[in-house]
């Protein structure tokens, strides 16, 4: 299948009532599924409490959310740390996750910079487009 065909395919599975689909054909493997969670998982706690915590609950707090359908991964490898945890200062355009998707890695990079008050994921979960990924509390 090439990318043309993959494309139309998606479309056409969006349109359909199954909520998955899976294609196997020897070397090509390809899984669409419409599993939607309308709840957000707990927050992951950091080992460090953020150092205030009365600002984090004042401060405005932006959403960082999934701008595609894949696997978000929390850290870089399985034995590294977390790109960032709740407490943590972070920069606009500071990766907080990626995003694996049809074996595409996709940075997640905050949007704004301030302290992460939440992080609504888990690592290797499954996000939906749109979906809340984490919460940045503006540095002001």
């Amino acid at each position: 299948m090439d990318l043309d065909e993959i494309r139309q395919l998606m479309r056409d599975f969006e349109q359909m009532t199954v909520r998955e689909l899976e294609i196997d054909n020897g070397d090509f493997h390809l899984r669409l599924s419409k599993n939607k969670s309308s709840q957000i998982s707990a927050p992951i706690e950091s080992e460090t409490p953020p150092t205030d915590p009365a600002l984090v609950a004042k401060a405005e707090t932006q959403t960082v959310t999934a701008p595609l359908v894949g696997v978000v991964y929390l850290r870089s490898q399985p034995d590294q740390p977390p790109y960032v945890q709740v407490g943590d200062q972070v920069e606009e355009g500071t990766t907080v996750c990626v995003i694996e998707a049809m074996k595409m890695v996709t940075e997640i990079k905050s949007q704004h910079a301030g302290q992460v008050a939440a992080i609504a994921v888990q690592d290797g979960e499954l996000v939906e487009f749109g979906q809340p990924l984490m919460e940045v509390a503006e540095s002001r």
